[in-house]
């Protein structure tokens, strides 16, 4: 097991974050998993939607125990009603595709199916001790 400096924190989540990601929804009920990959996750489809990118100059890193990254929040906006779908939670990936963290949304999952529905989540990443 490693251990990290709380002064360290802070330097680690400049270097994941050194390039932008990609936030992406998804609409199936998944649970987590260590071995998930992007195959893992289904990617919302139609109703106006695309991925967006959250650029490295976008996060605030504030230190602490442990330290923990915000960015703006990332509003994806629905210009094409469809059939009601359920969105579950965001998945971000890395601009080579490869997945890098996922997350359920709190309080979803969350209806679309209307043009101008929208869904809200605001970027979060906090190194933190094994538990």
């Amino acid at each position: 097991m490693i251990y990290v400096a709380n002064g360290s924190e802070r330097r680690m989540l400049e270097l994941i974050l050194a390039q932008g990601l990609d936030c992406h929804l998804y609409t199936d009920n998944h649970a987590h998993s260590p071995l998930d990959t992007v195959s893992s996750f289904t990617e919302l489809a139609g109703y106006g939607y695309a991925p967006v990118t959250v650029p490295p100059g976008a996060w605030t890193i504030t230190e602490g125990d442990p330290a923990q990254a915000a960015a703006p929040e990332v509003v994806f906006q629905f210009t094409v009603a469809g059939p009601p779908v359920d969105v579950y939670g965001v998945f971000f990936t890395w601009p080579d595709g490869e997945l890098a963290y996922q997350e359920t949304l709190e309080g979803g999952p969350f209806q679309m199916a209307n043009v101008n529905d929208l869904v809200g989540y605001t970027p979060k990443l906090t190194l933190r001790p094994e538990v």
